[in-house]
């Protein structure tokens, strides 16, 4: 049966996400007038701010499709719910940004640290998020995947090939400081809806390289051949499940406890109790998007590394 409160939960972040992909498009229009009236025709900045618009356009379509696939097939989660707080703090960046233009005050600098902040916050996470609904559902998923990519390196990309006297290392540095971590690290999502598993590997992707189970036995399998960083799981599954999972891994890795996050909508008393005493993290659904990421950062130990 359709849960009313889950399927709520991922229209409301695609309804929000429409309407901010189309915001930051017109915030970054607004800023390419800006520029090219101070700096002329051809400036960088003005280029740069056209580009990013046009990548928010796209963006808006992607978002558009994921709204049809969760409507045509009536998919639900509860995974995650938007935060409100996040929410506004993300568009008060735009919001603040977009005054300085309108006063005709704003520097480079301040257009650039805007936008990375902007791009590198939770709205990157939430796009991801989105993005996680058409795998499978669309062949365009790779395209989507690999112009996300480019869209975050064009600031990058630009900053580099600037002749601007502004500060470029400072830039580049708040850049490298939000822009996610190695690939060397091992992280594992387990859940027995497929999609879930593709949704939380989309938020996992930007700290490491990610395998996936659907059951607790495909996880023991996993571990038996490679030890995690990170291990994210739900409780309730079919085979094995997720505490029997846990106690068998254990075995095998006795660090696991301070490795392991558990979110799920299953409360049992007994068993928050016995995860509690073993030191693991436990998240309710539907869960925040900062409370995830803030789980693996403390994980991992790069708790200031990933926004």
């Amino acid at each position: 049966m359709v849960n009313p409160t889950s399927r709520g939960n991922v229209r409301e972040i695609l309804n929000w996400l429409a309407g901010f992909e189309m915001r930051a498009a017109r915030f970054y229009e607004k800023a390419a007038r800006y520029f090219e009236s101070k700096a002329g025709e051809g400036h960088w900045l003005s280029e740069l701010s056209r580009r990013l618009s046009e990548d928010e356009h796209y963006h808006a379509t992607v978002i558009k499709k994921a709204k049809e696939a969760i409507e045509e097939e009536g998919f639900e989660s509860d995974l995650i719910q938007l935060d409100s707080q996040k929410k506004a703090e993300i568009e008060k960046i735009f919001n603040d940004c977009e005054a300085l233009i309108d006063r005709g005050s704003v520097s480079e600098e301040d257009f650039l640290n805007a936008a990375i902040k902007a791009e590198h916050s939770e709205w990157n996470n939430y796009f991801v998020y989105a993005v996680g609904l058409l795998k499978g559902r669309t062949p365009e998923f790779a395209k989507v995947v690999k112009k996300i990519e480019a869209h975050k390196a064009r600031i990058e990309d630009y900053i580099k090939g600037s002749d601007s006297s502004m500060d470029v290392d400072a830039l580049l540095a708040s850049l490298d400081e939000l822009s996610g971590l190695p690939v060397e690290r091992c992280l594992l999502a387990v859940d027995d809806e497929a999609i879930i598993v593709h949704l939380i590997a989309s938020i996992l992707e930007s700290y490491g390289e990610v395998d996936s189970a659907t059951n607790g036995a495909e996880a023991l399998e996993l571990y038996r051949n490679k030890t995690y960083d990170c291990v994210i799981t739900d409780i309730t599954m079919p085979v094995m499940d997720g505490i029997e999972f846990y106690k068998e891994a254990k075995k095998l890795d006795p660090e696991l406890p301070k490795k392991t996050i558990f979110i799920s909508a299953a409360i049992d008393q007994d068993i928050i109790k016995y995860l509690e005493n073993d030191g693991v993290r436990f998240i309710h659904k539907p869960a925040r998007m900062g409370d995830i990421t803030k789980a693996v950062s403390e994980v991992l130990g790069t708790e200031d590394s990933v926004v």
